[in-house]
């Protein structure tokens, strides 16, 4: 669309705006891309536009005029005319692109100029986008990462406290063939169906009250539990919010503790069998105190006696 051997995108550093790295550089006079990392190069042209945010073009008499002012400093080799444009997300500034034409002192008319404006603005966008993108997918293999290396049961139910999202530890745990297969369904669907309705009254609680229920200890009772086995689990219910406060489900964390179960009931029943022994020895202590003085009394009464 415009005459531009040259064409370059850099995109300027968030921390340092003086730092630009070239992304995109492509020379049509010898077909070539040429990349090459960050820079420093303040009070360039780039610079300039980077800082007034607007579009700016000059002739090689121009750019080397405000060299000569001291307004810029010239970087690398010079060409007959400089085109750079902002690259603009609403705010926020993300680079530059230029355009050189090392052969033509004047090739750009007043509608090149607006047309590549424009093209800078597309340009950003894409950019934008990607980045978002990138982020995003960045955000979900963080999230399945953490669903599926950890290994309590975590799930995601909406307000009907019907599964939205399950790991694969809580499919397991609720007899699902594969996580995708609890999706939609509820406890009722898999297991005892007294322990579905508590689980139902709770969660039920917690949508109307928007507190979270932390820490409960419960036996369970789903199917892949051994009918010869007894299992406990710390359970917690998180209410998840919308942009406006309003619950619309909640996350929740199973984790196996029955191991930390066994041990305090047997800590217990430890300190219980240790209390019975001290009231024990206690009593030994008495009846052998009451033995020992009853004997001295009988004895000093003989004696006496006598």
């Amino acid at each position: 669309i415009i005459d531009a051997p040259g064409f370059t995108i850099s995109l300027q550093d968030p921390q340092d705006p003086d730092v630009f790295a070239i992304v995109y550089c492509v020379d049509a006079s010898t077909g070539s891309e040429r990349l090459r990392g960050a820079a420093r190069i303040p009070n360039s042209r780039t610079a300039l536009v980077a800082a007034s945010r607007e579009t700016l073009y000059l002739t090689a008499a121009e750019s080397q005029q405000m060299a000569a002012d001291g307004r810029i400093d010239l970087h690398g080799s010079e060409a007959a005319a400089w085109l750079g444009v902002p690259l603009l997300v609403e705010d926020q500034l993300l680079g530059v692109a230029r355009m050189l034409n090392p052969r033509m002192e004047d090739p750009y008319s007043s509608q090149d100029v607006e047309m590549m404006t424009y093209v800078g603005q597309q340009i950003a966008l894409a950019i934008d986008r990607r980045r978002t993108q990138d982020a995003l997918d960045h955000e979900r293999h963080l999230f399945a990462s953490l669903m599926e290396s950890t290994p309590d049961a975590i799930y995601f139910k909406d307000t009907e406290s019907r599964f939205l999202r399950v790991n694969q530890v809580s499919a397991r745990q609720l007899g699902a063939p594969t996580p995708s297969d609890a999706v939609g369904r509820t406890d009722a669907d898999f297991g005892d169906p007294e322990a579905a309705r508590e689980f139902l009254e709770e969660e039920q609680r917690i949508f109307a009250t928007g507190e979270p229920l932390v820490g409960k200890i419960q036996r369970d009772v789903g199917p892949s539990v051994a009918p010869d086995r007894v299992l406990w689990t710390h359970v917690t219910k998180v209410p998840m919010h919308d942009a406006d406060g309003e619950v619309v489900g909640l996350v929740g964390v199973n984790r196996e503790v029955t191991d930390l179960v066994t041990a305090q009931a047997a800590l217990t029943e430890s300190e219980r069998q240790r209390a019975m022994l001290v009231q024990r020895i206690v009593t030994v202590q008495e009846e052998e105190q009451a033995r020992i003085a009853r004997e001295l009394h009988d004895q000093v009464g003989q004696e006496l006696t006598s």
